[in-house]
């Protein structure tokens, strides 16, 4: 299923036709996982939108939501905190949501964040240690509980 949605912006447009600050998006869930591609940029004015989006997509029968922000164009820190409450309330669900086709300027800004692993997944080398951690107390030199590295609500 293939869906196209698209939140009007309430700024009208420019000379160009474009608004500024629109965000489109376009829903594919006809392979696994489910994919929604986003466009334009994603600030105070448009993570509502985001965040509609987002909820839209994840309906019943999808467990991984794959965010192609690829054509983001502006990333700003409220789309990142709408994002990372996203996420959250995905994984309280049992389900995930991470961020695919960064470019580089997306890439750079979760990487100074601390957030680019936490928002795309693990590096495939770190996938095995992530869900069965070897984690030892530095005091005693005893093996720490069982939990896990997601095991406090989603945070590391």
């Amino acid at each position: 299923m293939r869906q196209i949605l698209e939140r009007p912006p309430t700024t009208p447009p420019g000379p160009s036709g474009l608004r500024p600050g629109a965000l489109s998006f376009m829903v594919d869930k006809r392979d696994h996982p489910a994919r929604l591609e986003v466009a334009g940029e994603i600030d105070l004015a448009t993570s509502d939108s985001l965040v509609d989006a987002v909820h839209d997509a994840m309906t019943a029968d999808v467990q991984l939501l794959e965010i192609d922000v690829s054509a983001v164009t502006f990333w700003g820190s409220t789309g990142i905190s709408a994002l990372l409450r996203l996420r959250r309330t995905a994984h309280d669900e049992g389900k995930e949501v991470l961020l695919v086709n960064l470019n580089s300027w997306i890439e750079r800004v979760l990487t100074i964040t601390g957030l680019l692993e936490q928002l795309t997944g693990p590096p495939p080398q770190e996938v095995t240690r992530r869900h069965h951690p070897n984690r030892i107390d530095l005091r005693s030199h005893e093996p720490v509980g069982g939990q896990g590295a997601w095991g406090n609500g989603g945070s590391r």
